[in-house]
């Protein structure tokens, strides 16, 4: 029951068979607070949207609209500028991705979240679907950018260090750059 109040919506989507506790999630708790804060937007857009006596398909399309902005504009913008913080070590990259591979693997169930919410279905109507949560893929490419830097750099120290003389033969009155 915890399990399920903190995931939200992704909890549907979890594979349960195989669950013993304590469980060890390979993603943070920054995703199902993304799920929760997600939810609440939704149902505040919505709530803001049943006072403008707008049909079902309107409300549904405006919901839809402002979580695609939010999507695209706000987590997207966020997710990348802590990805490209020079002070973000490398397993908090990885952990970044990684909670990015599990947004996008649940996103399905804020479509569903969306669809019970309005009642209005992508399929049934002319309504959109969050294309915002395909921002995910831009998250992943920039993580692994980043990646990819971060080595970069640790196999130029590497090479660096190489380069030092470790025999030399003249006693250093001042320490080493290297020690």
């Amino acid at each position: 029951v915890q399990l399920q109040q903190l995931m939200g919506c992704a909890y549907q989507a979890l594979d349960r068979t195989d669950m013993k506790f304590p469980v060890h999630l390979p993603f943070s708790k920054l995703v199902p607070e993304i799920f929760i804060l997600m939810e609440e937007y939704i149902e505040a857009s919505l709530q803001f949207a049943t006072h403008l006596d707008l049909s079902q398909t309107e409300v549904d399309d405006l919901v839809r609209k402002s979580t695609n902005e939010l999507l695209t504009k706000t987590l997207n913008d966020c997710l990348i500028d802590l990805i490209k913080e020079k002070n973000l070590v490398l397993s908090q990259i990885v952990q970044v991705s990684i909670n990015t591979s599990f947004l996008q693997r649940y996103s399905h169930s804020m479509e569903t979240f969306v669809s019970s919410k309005t009642g209005c279905t992508v399929s049934s109507t002319q309504a959109k679907d969050l294309y915002g949560l395909k921002m995910f893929d831009n998250v992943k490419e920039e993580a692994k950018r980043q990646i990819h830097v971060k080595l970069t750099e640790k196999i130029d120290e590497f090479f660096e260090l190489s380069r030092y003389n470790w025999m030399t033969s003249e006693v250093r009155e001042y320490p080493s750059d290297y020690i």
